[in-house]
């Protein structure tokens, strides 16, 4: 993860020594599609042969989190790289007079690829773009199981997966200039992509699929340099 980090900020840093740079930051929802995780899940509900215990939790869609950086080349095309932190996750869970049961699922991934787009309209403060994205995405998942005995304490276990997929995204963006430096954007589009088979180093590939198909929506701030 370290790496990943430290290549995204070399490439920001090089861009910012540009002109014409935009620097976005923005938050959204995410509709996460994720069928064979959710699977998964109901299948170790089932595997915990725990009669009374149920998934509370179930891979929601959330909030998610991105910023771009992005130079203009002409007067209506931009070309950038694209970065976004995605987060969600899953719960089995059973309480009674005995003790306690709970197995949480944290799954969360992270986002790079290219972004470009062209402006299509434009009038007073307002333009609007049209544009794709398109990467790889690096995916987690951490299960932790824990049973509680009140006679016997508690026993702990814990499992970490991983998954890489690679993802496109068209999308509508708009944006409201306040002054030359800053805007108000407005971002909608939907994430294709492939299957990201889950690994364990310890257990290999578990044949489920990471899919974080679905529609993205977000509102962001641009700041240009």
């Amino acid at each position: 993860m370290k790496l990943k980090i430290s290549i995204l900020f070399v490439i920001l840093s090089f861009a910012c020594q540009g002109q014409n740079f935009k620097f976005s930051l923005r938050a959204g929802y995410g509709d996460y599609q994720l069928k064979e995780v959710k699977e998964m899940q109901q299948e170790l509900l089932e595997y915990s042969q725990l009669v009374n215990a149920k998934s509370v939790h179930e891979f929601s869609d959330q909030i998610y989190y991105g910023l771009t950086a992005n130079y203009l080349i002409g007067k209506k095309d931009n070309l950038g790289i694209d970065f976004a932190y995605y987060a969600t996750g899953g719960r089995n869970h059973l309480r009674d007079y005995s003790g306690e049961y709970k197995l949480d699922m944290f799954l969360h991934a992270y986002r790079l690829g290219l972004d470009y787009h062209h402006q299509i309209f434009i009038k007073g403060k307002f333009d609007c773009n049209l544009g794709i994205e398109g990467g790889i995405i690096f995916s987690n998942m951490k299960i932790k199981e824990k049973y509680y005995l009140k006679d016997m304490g508690a026993n702990y276990d814990t499992f970490n997966l991983k998954a890489q997929s690679y993802f496109m995204e068209p999308f509508f963006l708009s944006s409201y200039h306040y002054n030359e430096k800053i805007s108000l954007d407005f971002k909608c589009g939907y994430e294709i992509c492939n299957n990201g088979d889950l690994e364990s180093d310890t257990y290999g590939d578990l044949h489920r699929d990471v899919l974080w198909l679905g529609l993205r929506v977000s509102l962001g701030l641009s700041y240009y340099l």
